[in-house]
């Protein structure tokens, strides 16, 4: 996956946040877009994308990132990486041990994360959330200026897009302990994007 860019906007990718799908929901409604790059080179921060007007990127509920992360560490062909998230999974043999490993070896590696890719808060003009992407990539697109003039159903590809990339392999699942773990050790990235609501929701 890489980031993109437009005239008018720029699209910063995070790793597990439905970037796949986002570049065939473009496509799917004709907007093109120029690639950064391939490879480990199209992970590109908020700060090193081409100067754009308008800067979005997507981030994910911690506990279904984490269990989206091991699944495609675990069940994949990728390149091999010294991220220590990626030496955590392969070191564990079931994701409950995993999630231990993670969040006492590198606790808060997700939100630290979220702030590499997408900047301190208020750097980038749009930050959406997985959960609601196809609604969260129209909003973006619309403030964007990207799709000025555009009636309603003409998102109806975004909005139609089934999902991809969807790992079918694990048969790991999100326990409320192992969710409420997760929430606690990701909490900066909880309060930033989905609200200190949501914290105790997962208690």
């Amino acid at each position: 996956m890489a980031s993109f860019y437009t005239d008018k906007m720029a699209y910063i990718h995070v790793p597990k946040t439905g970037g796949t799908w986002l570049m065939q929901a473009l496509e799917a409604v004709g907007i093109m877009y120029k690639v950064v790059a391939e490879g480990a080179a199209s992970h590109v921060h908020w700060n090193g994308m081409p100067p754009r007007p308008f800067r979005f990127g997507f981030v994910r509920y911690p506990p279904t990132w984490y269990l989206s992360y091991w699944s495609y560490v675990r069940h994949t062909e990728h390149p091999v990486s010294d991220n220590p998230l990626d030496t955590a999974v392969l070191e564990c043999d079931d994701f409950p041990t995993f999630v231990d490993a993670a969040c006492s070896r590198l606790g808060g590696f997700l939100s630290a994360m979220y702030d590499v890719y997408l900047g301190p808060p208020g750097e980038i003009e749009f930050v959406g959330r997985y959960e609601n992407l196809r609604d969260d990539l129209i909003t973006a697109l619309q403030l964007s200026g990207e799709c000025a003039g555009w009636k309603a159903e003409d998102f109806d590809p975004i909005r139609e897009l089934a999902p991809v990339n969807v790992s079918s392999k694990s048969t790991n699942t999100i326990t409320p302990d192992l969710e409420a773990r997760i929430v606690a050790n990701e909490k900066r990235a909880m309060e930033r994007f989905y609200g200190a609501s949501a914290l105790t929701q997962a208690d």
